[in-house]
């Protein structure tokens, strides 16, 4: 699992939920260097807790951070990370 995948979908589901680094630190009860760390890629390793933190912020499942597939499908609510789909 590429550590360049994970920052480069943390970093789309940040945006897409419209919430700046310090924000998810804050919901997540970290630093936001650690967030910035994980959208650079500068951490290898990231633990399951900090990991599920993330899914429950974004509403998405663990995959969902190391796949890449549409987020038009599937918006992220800022601040409640609750999923909504969207389709016909």
């Amino acid at each position: 699992m590429s550590p360049k995948i994970l920052r480069l979908r943390l970093r789309e589901l940040r945006e897409a939920a419209g919430l700046s680094q310090d924000a998810v630190a804050s919901a997540l009860g970290t630093r936001r260097a650690r967030i910035s760390d994980l959208e650079t890629g500068a951490v290898q390793r990231v633990d399951g807790a900090l990991l599920a933190g993330l899914c429950r912020l974004f509403g998405v499942e663990p995959g969902a951070l190391f796949a890449w597939h549409d987020l038009a499908d599937e918006a992220v609510t800022p601040h409640t990370g609750r999923s909504e789909s969207h389709g016909a």
